[in-house]
């Protein structure tokens, strides 16, 4: 056994110190006591709408903006969309909506449908 190889089985034998919490594990307990607050378990699988998502990047379309501004229901109907999420959409809901969107898109959506960027981030602080 070499000597670089007996150092190694030394270190690996080693019981470490608990290292202090890293920023990202003390961003994640922030995530937990957040989606606490909001009744989302842990270990439960939180996925984007991929319809959602759809919607709201094809609003980049001036005329399909302008369409949904007159008559979201018309628009609606060429998108899948869970009647929750529907619902959300119709009372602009953030704290429905965030999770399941991107969040340059929620706030692009939100922009669309002619809402201040003041009374939006208003939104997003209400809903926690």
């Amino acid at each position: 056994m070499s000597q670089y190889t007996y150092d190694i089985d030394i270190f690996l034998r080693a019981s470490p110190a608990t290292p202090d919490p890293s920023p990202v594990e003390e961003q994640a307990s922030g995530v937990r006591e957040t989606n606490a607050k909001h009744g989302i378990v842990e270990g439960a699988h939180i996925t984007t709408d991929f319809w959602l998502s759809k919607l709201f990047y094809d609003l980049q379309k001036p005329a399909l903006a302008a369409a949904y501004r007159t008559d979201p229901d018309a628009v609606l109907t060429g998108y899948p969309l869970a009647d929750d999420v529907r619902q959300a959409l119709r009372e602009n809901d953030v704290r429905v909506l965030a999770p399941r969107v991107n969040a340059y898109l929620l706030r692009y959506y939100f922009g669309i449908i002619g809402m201040a960027d003041d009374a939006f981030i208003a939104k997003i602080r209400e809903s926690g």
